[in-house]
């Protein structure tokens, strides 16, 4: 039976680093990992490191890796330390269930000892049915996909004609929006940690490409990326915080404003909101562009109850998923 070895990302020889990079690039051919990003993705948060799970082969070759990475977060007035699962992968030739929970169950049993007391996850519609019947994952929720198409053309081929008109409804539609009045602040059950978060979260791997935009003004403070999702430049709103209706939809217009030579073509913002937000438009479950599954599982029933599986519990978005 193949080994596996439990690192964590400072104790990872430098060969293990490019190997797991390599390894990236085969299970994923359309993505790219470097070094570089290898260590940027896993070393920013509180701890300093994640943890690994290594499936080697016996010439010592890794042919599966599993990672977890901790965060602080709230849970009740309490600040626990959380695992979110950062990814798997196994060559094909050793794909199958058995060595998938095997990393798995490992890298948890490792990530216990390393105080965290809650394992959170989004699996993809492939690996979604397995984590609930083979991992036993419980669902916490769905994600909700928000939306302000702007150049409608550059959305929908074909519709490239209607594009100033869109703009110039948009416009009206941002400008209506100063009427988000509602000044109710949310404190969910269950939220990030966010003066650490933002602390690790958002640092540039590039300073000069400015991947982490902020709006900022008082109290309040936004954070977004622009990047192209499926050939369409997007904004993806990340974070509010405080977060209430009239701070959102001000991030909004300030974001829209802070981007326009930039000619963005949608406003996204995934996630859950105990709110309808003037400036986005709630997509229909039906129509989303993607299913964002949100799942968990409790390490200590000490510290955390059942109410940490329902999403309306939750201030949560892609802030705390590493897609963007």
């Amino acid at each position: 039976m193949n080994q596996i070895f439990l690192k964590k990302t400072n104790e990872l020889t430098k060969d293990e680093v490019k190997q797991i990079c390599i390894l990236f690039h085969e299970v994923f051919p359309k993505h790219v990992m470097t070094v570089e990003s290898f260590l940027h993705r896993y070393v920013r948060n509180p701890l300093g490191y994640s943890i690994h799970a290594l499936l080697k082969d016996e010439n010592d070759n890794i042919i599966g890796n599993h990672n977890l990475v901790p965060y602080y977060y709230i849970f009740n007035g309490k600040r626990l330390m959380f695992a979110y699962g950062g990814g798997t992968m196994i060559k094909k030739e050793y794909r199958n269930f058995f060595t998938y929970e095997r990393l798995v169950r490992q890298s948890q049993s490792f990530a216990v000892n390393e105080g965290c007391s809650f394992l959170m996850g989004f699996p993809n519609e492939n690996s979604y049915p397995i984590q609930k019947r083979g991992l036993k994952r419980k669902d916490i929720g769905n994600l909700s996909t928000y939306m302000l198409p702007i150049r409608i053309g550059n959305i929908k081929k074909g519709l490239s004609c209607l594009n100033f008109l869109s703009v110039f409804a948009t416009n009206i539609w941002l400008g209506l929006s100063v009427f988000s009045v509602s000044t109710k602040v949310f404190q969910s059950l269950v939220h990030k940690e966010y003066t650490s978060f933002r602390k690790y979260r958002y640092i540039e791997n590039d300073p000069n490409k400015k991947e982490y935009r902020f709006v900022e003004k008082g109290d309040i403070r936004g954070v977004y990326r622009i990047m192209d999702y499926e050939k369409v430049k997007t904004a993806f709103l990340l974070d509010v915080h405080p977060l209430s209706k009239r701070n959102f939809d001000y991030v909004v217009r300030a974001m829209c404003k802070q981007s326009k030579d930039l000619h963005i073509d949608v406003v996204m913002y995934v996630g859950h909101l105990p709110f309808t937000p003037m400036t986005l438009i709630k997509v229909p479950e039906k129509l989303e562009p993607k299913k964002f599954h949100f799942v968990g599982t409790i390490f200590d029933h000490d510290l955390i109850d059942e109410r940490i599986f329902d999403i309306g519990n939750w201030e949560v978005s892609l802030a705390d998923y590493d897609l963007v």
